[in-house]
């Protein structure tokens, strides 16, 4: 939640190029630790393995583990992109 309230805040930014890429970057985070969390609750058993979010095993959680890390990733090249653009 913590996230998408920063999304809120980024869209009182001047820049529209800084405003778009911190607002897209947190989206990125707050799905990557959406994804993150299942899967933590899903490794400590919190979440069972057989509930509807996991119904599919271990290919599920390969599955989730690789969007979580390419939420992250993008999140990562937004605020890389944002940091050379102001640097410019």
């Amino acid at each position: 939640m913590d996230q998408l309230h920063g999304c809120q805040m980024t869209a009182a930014y001047a820049n529209v190029y800084v405003r778009c890429s911190c607002t897209a970057s947190r989206v990125c985070l707050a799905l990557y630790l959406y994804y993150d969390c299942l899967l933590w609750l899903t490794g400590s058993q919190v979440l069972h393995d057989d509930s509807y979010l996991m119904s599919g095993g271990p290919e599920t959680r390969a599955l989730w583990a690789k969007r979580s890390d390419q939420w992250w990733l993008a999140a990562i090249g937004l605020d890389i992109f944002r940091d050379l653009y102001e640097l410019r």
